[in-house]
């Protein structure tokens, strides 16, 4: 994707891709309905002004590179997540709104098209473009945390999702240990939808 320099190439790609993985990799159209009953719960529990508008703005971004890596990444975590134990509603709501929040930090959304860039890559950008790829995740983070109901899972999503790259993280680094079982779902699944 990065290799394209056209972004409306690149949104065609992103929209063929999603419909190609879910095509080869055999999703349970379960967890298709899944995410339809779960992104309804979320609206339903999230009265509050800004995170109407998210939900609102996310939806609207359907066919965009940004919408379809994010509903991947949700797809992909629900189906690996559904042979889990610990993998209740609870967590299934966590990694659904985790999955759809993770990028709309970004304040210019053709910018979700360097995704998969490490934070050495993003340097040779423009300083408006830098700002905007590796501010993304805690200028939202912040915002997620000033919304009731928001766990604190769903936080570290958005807040450290580029953060397992090792010297291509950022805003920092994310060891092992610093992480649970929800994270863990989300990068694995993260990285496959990159892929």
């Amino acid at each position: 994707i990065n290799s394209d320099p056209d972004p409306v190439v690149s949104e065609i790609n992103a929209v063929e891709s999603i419909h190609t993985y879910i095509l080869e990799l055999g999703f349970d159209s379960k967890v298709i309905e899944m995410t339809k009953t779960l992104h309804g719960s979320i609206e339903e529990k999230f009265n509050h002004k800004f995170m109407r508008k998210l939900l609102e703005r996310f939806r609207k971004m359907k066919g965009t590179f940004l919408y379809n890596h994010s509903y991947l990444t949700s797809v992909i975590a629900l189906t690996v997540g559904a042979k889990f134990s610990w993998m209740n509603y609870d967590n299934k709501e966590k990694i659904y709104l985790g999955s759809m929040l993770h990028d709309l930090g970004y304040k210019h959304k053709e910018n979700a098209l360097r995704e998969s860039m490490g934070v050495n890559e993003v340097k040779a950008l423009s300083p408006e473009e830098q700002e905007d790829i590796l501010g993304h995740t805690i200028r939202f983070a912040r915002h997620l945390a000033e919304i009731d109901n928001v766990h604190q899972d769903v936080i570290k999503i958005v807040q450290n999702h580029h953060g397992v790259h090792g010297d291509e993280a950022y805003p920092q680094v994310i060891y092992p240990s610093d992480t649970n079982l929800i994270f863990a779902l989300f990068i694995l699944s993260h990285e496959l939808a990159l892929e």
